[in-house]
C-alpha cells in the first residue's frame, strides 16, 4: 500500500466476526476489514491540522462490548490521545492529553489501559498508571506503577507470569533490552541484547527551538500468544537493523526480524528468530490465531508516498498438534 505505515492494531470493531485492521500513518488512520486473504478499505480518518499521528491501539477497556480505538498524536504541546469507536463510521468519545495505550494480555478479560503524561520537550513525562473507566469517557488512575528508568512506554506489557493474581511488567528498558519488573518496580530479569528499533519516531530537533533535542521513538508493541500451538504463551518481539548506527538524528532501519521467547519462571529465554525481511517492522499484533506484521519500506527522500505492507500468518491451534 502507498503509505508510510507507522503503527497497526487488530480487533473486531463492529462485532461481525471479521477482524478490522487499524493502519496509521502520520496523516491518517485507515480501517481495513480482513476478508479471507484480502483487505478491504472501509474508512479513513484524517489527522487534525497541526497534529502528526504516532500510535494506535484497540480494545474494549470500558467493558461495553465494543472495542475503542486510541489514537495518539504529536502536537507542539506534547502527545495527546483521542478515543473513538467504529461501527462503519468513526464516533469520537473523548480526548485526553498524554499517552493512552490498550494492552491485551492472556488470561485478562478486560485489557489493560496504560497512561503517561506528555510535555512539549519531554514526550514521555512522569509516572505511568494503569487506568480504569469510572463511567463512559471518565478515567481514573487505578494503579501507579513504580518509576522505571529508560522504559519504552509502548512496549510495556502487563502479564501475570506466576499466576498469583498480580501482573508483572514486561517491556524494553535500559539499552533497549527486554526486562521484567514487578509492579513495585523491582527488576526481576533482563536480557543484555539490544532489540526493538523503529522508523516511527519524532525528531524534536526539527520541531523545537531548544538546543540538543532528541529523536523520540515509538516502539512496536510486544505480543503474548501461543505461537506454535503447544498451549503455552510465548512472547514475540521485534528487532530491526539500523542502516546507520551511532548517529541519532540519521537513524534509519531498513530490515528487521521477529524474536520469540519462552517463559522460564520469571525470566525469558530466546527460542528462535525469523529470517530478516527487507522492511522495518513497525508493529505486530496477534488476533484469533493469526499473527499480523506491519512493514515499512525505507524512504530516504521526503517527497511522494511511502511503500508499506501488511502480512499475516495463521498460527497452529493447540488441537492441531
Amino acid at each position: 500500500m502507498r503509505m508510510d505505515l507507522m503503527a497497526m492494531d487488530v480487533d473486531d470493531l463492529d462485532g461481525d466476526g471479521n477482524p478490522e485492521l487499524a493502519l496509521l500513518s502520520r496523516t491518517e488512520l485507515r480501517i481495513y476489514r480482513k476478508l479471507g486473504k484480502t483487505l478491504r478499505l472501509m474508512d479513513t480518518l484524517k489527522a487534525p491540522r497541526g497534529e502528526e499521528l504516532i500510535k494506535v491501539s484497540m480494545g474494549d477497556a470500558d467493558s461495553d462490548g465494543k472495542p475503542e480505538i486510541y489514537v495518539a498524536a504529536y502536537a507542539l504541546d506534547g502527545v495527546q490521545t483521542t478515543v473513538y469507536e467504529w461501527d462503519g463510521k468513526f464516533k469520537k468519545l473523548f480526548h485526553k492529553h498524554g499517552h493512552l495505550c490498550v494492552v491485551k494480555s492472556p488470561g485478562q478479560k478486560i485489557p489493560y489501559l496504560l497512561y503517561q503524561n506528555s510535555l512539549p520537550v519531554d514526550l514521555f513525562s512522569g509516572e505511568i498508571y494503569m487506568m480504569q473507566y469510572q463511567r463512559p469517557g471518565k478515567l481514573i488512575r487505578k494503579i501507579k506503577l513504580a518509576r522505571i528508568l529508560h522504559t519504552r512506554f509502548y512496549t510495556m506489557t502487563p502479564y501475570d507470569i506466576d499466576k498469583n493474581g498480580s501482573p508483572e511488567i514486561i517491556g524494553l528498558g535500559e539499552g533497549d533490552s527486554l526486562h521484567i519488573w514487578s509492579v513495585a518496580g523491582k527488576k526481576l530479569w533482563n536480557e543484555n541484547e539490544t532489540i526493538g528499533g523503529t522508523n516511527n519516531a519524532i525528531d524534536l530537533q526539527d520541531k523545537r527551538p531548544e538546543p540538543n533535542m532528541p529523536r523520540v521513538p515509538f516502539q512496536s508493541r510486544l505480543v503474548l500468544t501461543d505461537i506454535d500451538g503447544n498451549g503455552k504463551t510465548e512472547l514475540i518481539a521485534v528487532k530491526n537493523r539500523a542502516l546507520m548506527s551511532g548517529l541519532e538524528h540519521f537513524l534509519y532501519y531498513d530490515s528487521g526480524r521477529l524474536l520469540a521467547y519462552r517463559f522460564k519462571g520469571a525470566s525469558l529465554q530466546q527460542s528462535w528468530a525469523t529470517r530478516k525481511v527487507p522492511f522495518c517492522v513497525v508493529d505486530i499484533q496477534a488476533y484469533n490465531h493469526t499473527l499480523f506484521l506491519a512493514l515499512q519500506k525505507l524512504r530516504m527522500k521526503n517527497y511522494g508516498k511511502g511503500l508499506s505492507r501488511v502480512v499475516w500468518f495463521d498460527l497452529p491451534k493447540n488441537s492441531e498438534r
